[in-house]
């Protein structure tokens, strides 16, 4: 919106009268208020209700793809009988690896690669809800023929009630944050400008590694607690 102001001019000579004129006055510059971001840290611990862990077949070099194929076959079905016949239900068994392909070596006096045949691997994830059975569920896909297991994660399956509780408690530490700051500088705490977050949890992960033989029997593996965490961003206008 235009300003403007009306400049009178009185003159008299011979006589008096007034001119009247309408002058545009410069805008006032648009200042912007002061801000402030603030940084507020959210944390709850809870123990797990969920692992989750991998097992697979890798098969010997064997003369021809089929082979390969079916002693892969009956291999993993094998220790995926012996998984569910730990309670595991089918729709928590999830394939997550297949590879077929050929074995060669380098002959190093004839410079070339030399065919030795074929291998199959395949690896499943399974989700094991009860964690007291986590060990046995192992050793069941490790005594049926499963050469590479481990992986073992512990975590919290839903964890959106325990993200906000961390949540309040880091609003309520970055608003506190925020009121110290504007005091600080003499001024007073304004309008919300912005919010953002990132939150998370930190796992627990037990390493695998190939098995070359049957486990008699498996070790403990304690699920301990898990962190769910949440880091807020609050933006505030500062005013005097």
């Amino acid at each position: 919106m235009k300003n403007w102001t009306l400049i009178l001019v009185a003159v008299v000579a011979g006589g008096s009268f007034v001119v009247g004129k309408m002058v545009e006055k410069a805008p006032l510059p648009d200042v912007q208020p002061m801000t402030i971001s603030v940084t507020g840290h959210g944390k709850v611990s809870a123990p797990p209700d969920i692992a989750e862990l991998t097992f697979g077949v890798t098969t010997a070099t064997l003369p021809t793809t089929r082979a390969a194929m079916e002693d892969l076959s009956k291999r993993m079905n094998a220790a995926l009988d012996a998984v569910k016949s730990k309670g595991v239900p089918v729709k928590d068994v999830k394939m997550v690896h297949f590879s077929l392909y050929e074995v060669t070596h380098y002959k190093e006096k004839s410079n070339e690669q030399v065919h030795d045949g074929y291998a199959a691997s395949q690896q499943l994830h399974v989700k094991v809800r009860d964690l007291g059975s986590v060990g046995d569920v192992l050793q069941a896909a490790i005594s049926a023929g499963a050469n590479q297991a481990g992986g073992v994660q512990f975590r919290i399956d839903n964890p959106e009630a325990f993200q906000a509780e961390a949540r309040t408690q880091g609003v309520a530490q970055a608003k506190e944050k925020a009121e110290a700051l504007a005091s600080l500088l003499g001024k007073r705490l304004g309008r919300l400008k912005g919010y953002s977050e990132s939150s998370g949890t930190r796992d627990r992960r037990l390493m695998g590694r190939a098995m070359t033989e049957s486990a008699d029997s498996a070790p403990p593996m304690p699920a301990g607690e898990e962190d769910v965490q949440v880091t807020v961003v609050l933006q505030y206008e500062l005013s005097l």
